[in-house]
C-alpha cells in the first residue's frame, strides 16, 4: 500500500492519489470477475475507479498483463499467511502425509479471499482468467 506523506505546505496528503494503484486493482478484479478480462477495457477500469485521467491504469501498470500480475501480487501476502497457519495446524496434528489436507491448504485460501464488498471476486477473477482462451500465453509464462 502506498504511503501518504504530508506536503511541505502543511496541507493534508492526497490520500486518493496515494491509494490509486490499490483502487485500480480492486476495481479491475471486480469488473474482470463479473464480465471477463477481454470484455473490460483499461479505460473502463479507470472510469469505474473514479479517475479523471483515462490513462491512469497504463501509467501505474503498463497494460492488462501488468494489471493482472498486480492483482496476483496484491493477494499473495494474505494467501501465504493463511496457508502458513493451515500448514502449522497440520504439522501439529502429525506428518504432512494427507494429500487431501495439503490440497485444502493450497486451494481453500484462494476461495476464502473477499474484496471490500465482501464478495469472493478473486476466485471469480481466477476462474475468468482460466476460462479465457486469449490468456493462455499469460498462464504459460507463470
Amino acid at each position: 500500500m502506498a504511503l501518504a506523506v504530508a506536503r511541505p505546505d502543511g496541507e493534508p496528503p492526497n490520500t486518493r492519489r496515494a491509494a490509486t494503484p490499490e483502487v485500480i486493482i480492486d476495481v479491475a478484479e471486480r469488473l474482470w470477475a463479473d464480465r471477463g478480462i477481454d470484455a473490460v477495457s483499461l479505460r473502463e477500469i479507470s472510469t469505474a475507479a473514479g479517475l479523471s485521467n483515462p490513462a491512469s491504469v497504463q501509467y501505474h501498470f503498463g497494460d492488462k498483463n501488468g494489471l493482472v500480475w498486480a492483482i496476483f501480487v496484491s493477494r499473495l501476502p494474505a494467501l501465504d499467511r493463511r496457508r502458513g497457519r493451515m500448514l502449522q495446524r497440520l504439522r501439529r496434528a502429525g506428518p504432512l502425509a494427507d494429500a487431501a489436507a495439503l490440497f485444502d491448504c493450497l486451494f481453500r485460501p484462494l476461495f476464502e479471499q473477499k474484496n471490500a464488498e465482501g464478495r469472493r471476486s478473486y476466485a471469480a477473477f481466477l476462474n475468468r482468467l482460466l476460462l479465457d482462451a486469449s490468456w493462455t500465453e499469460l498462464r504459460g509464462a507463470a
